[in-house]
Parts: C-alpha cells; structure tokens; sequence
C-alpha cells in the first residue's frame, strides 16, 4: 500500500511548524533559561509533544522510504514528555531542542519540498 501523500505532508507540515515554534521560542534564550522559567519549560514540552504526535501519524511506509530522520526517537520522546513526564530531563530537551531539532527542520522542509514539487510535476503532465 502507497502512503497517501497529501495525509503525509500535512503530518509533515505540522512536524515543521512545531519546530519552527521551538526555534522561535529558544532565540536569544540560554539554558539557564529553560531551566528557571516554567512557561518556557512548558512551550518547549508542547511543542516536542506535538512534533512527536506529527511523526507518529506519519505512515510507516512512508517512514521506511526516509530513515534518516529518527522516527522513533522523536516518537519515543513525545512519549517521555507526556506519559513519563516526572523522567524528563531539562538538559537533554535542550541539546534536543537546540542541535538536535534544526537539524531535523532542514530534513523535514527537504522532504516537504519533494513532495510539493513531484505533485506539482505530476500535476503538470496530466
């Protein structure tokens, strides 16, 4: 069974936009930051949730044809964050948040570029 692309980069989009959402919220931040300020704490922890939650309706298949990107892991910490919140760790959201999640933007817009231009040479050819 083929993903369903459009379902797909929607899943996607939303992984960016939770991204972008935790760029904006760390610029100009350090994290001494994250670690003294509970609003900040929380916009973090929202944000990884909804990446998390994004990723996991992203279809396997799908999945499979990009292993670059670290399905599980993301999952896995959305996972932490909401069911095992007690266990998070302020340090590692901020390696996460700060080197990790870049990284994974320029992947996900990389991805979502391909989607939008192969549907749109589809679109041309029809």
């Amino acid at each position: 069974m083929q993903p369903d692309e459009g379902r797909v980069a929607a899943h996607l989009w939303d992984m960016g936009e939770a991204l972008r959402r935790l760029a904006r919220h760390l610029a100009g931040r350090t994290e001494g930051d994250l670690s003294h300020d509970e609003m900040l704490q929380d916009a973090v922890l929202r944000q990884l949730t909804v990446l998390g939650e994004a990723a996991w309706r992203v279809e396997q298949p799908f999945r499979d044809l990009h292993p670059g990107i670290p399905w599980k892991s993301i999952v896995g910490l959305r996972n932490v964050v909401t069911h095992q919140y007690d266990r998070v760790n302020l340090d590692q959201l901020w390696i996460v948040a700060t080197e990790n999640a870049p990284r994974l933007l320029r992947q996900v817009e990389s991805i979502l570029r391909d989607l939008t231009e192969g549907d749109s040479e589809h679109h041309e050819s029809d």
